[in-house]
């Protein structure tokens, strides 16, 4: 890579200084991991600017990129392409399983006020009004502020107010 005159001459000089170290007894798997990450990295951010690949394609590119240069994936020597790929099968991913986590989650929401759907009729206040400790008290009182807090932002959200 260091004599390879097709590759970004920054690229090509920290190869150059890469090889130099390993010649001096620097570990070569750490040297290959880094050199082959930057040149994957250009190489995803070619892909990224490029017109005849697909908005999502060069939009995983892009991260993969930036995944590799902030070293949360170390580069395995794998073609640029297939690195994109992952980074595209990983998004979709991600977004199955959000849109799977928010419909779960609106039914957990639906379940939960259904069960306490009057909740209140099956307790007398006289007696919870005396035998209920200050500490119970200031649960309920937490957890009804909270929800009327919750309650007034979705309203906001849905437009209600």
């Amino acid at each position: 890579m260091a004599a390879d005159e097709s590759v970004d001459p920054e690229i090509r000089a920290r190869a150059d200084t890469t090889l130099a170290a390993v010649d001096a007894g620097a570990s070569v798997r750490p040297a290959f991991e880094a050199i082959t990450g930057e040149l994957a990295a250009a190489d995803l951010d070619a892909m990224a600017r490029a017109p005849d690949q697909s908005p999502e394609l060069r939009e995983a590119a892009e991260t993969a990129a930036a995944r590799l240069r902030a070293g949360e994936e170390p580069s395995t020597g794998e073609k640029p392409e297939i690195v994109a790929r992952k980074a595209l099968a990983r998004a979709r991913s991600d977004a199955d399983n959000k849109a799977r986590d928010a419909a779960a989650q609106v039914r957990r929401f639906a379940f939960t006020w259904n069960d306490l759907r009057e909740w209140w009729s099956g307790y007398d206040p006289a007696v919870l009004a005396e035998g209920t400790t200050a500490e119970d008290w200031a649960a309920f009182e937490a957890t009804l502020e909270g929800s009327l807090a919750f309650a007034e932002e979705i309203r906001r959200r849905r437009g209600e107010t």
